[in-house]
């Protein structure tokens, strides 16, 4: 794994904004993994509800999203995999 990241300020969600923003796009992307027009559709539905508040949801949508994952500049750490083959008996 990569060293830990040194003199990072406490509440630096880097990219994003704040945890909100790094929590929505955690579950959004990673846990839920869910589709483009999902998450356009469920930031449409949570704009809805701010607007009486002058707000707006942490993402635009799926492309706002999108790209803030793309310009992380933690993005640069090595893909790693490996196979795992198996050439005994086979249970029956």
């Amino acid at each position: 794994p990569p060293p830990p990241l040194e003199n990072v300020a406490t509440g630096d969600w880097t990219p994003f904004r704040n945890r909100t923003e790094f929590e929505t796009a955690e579950f959004l992307y990673t846990q839920n993994q869910m589709l483009a027009g999902q998450i356009n559709w469920l930031l449409e539905l949570w704009a809805s509800t701010l607007v009486k508040y002058n707000n707006k949801p942490p993402f635009a949508d799926h492309c706002d999203l999108y790209d803030i994952i793309d310009n992380s500049p933690f993005g640069d750490v090595n893909w790693q995999n490996f196979t795992v083959t198996y050439d005994g008996e086979r249970p029956e």
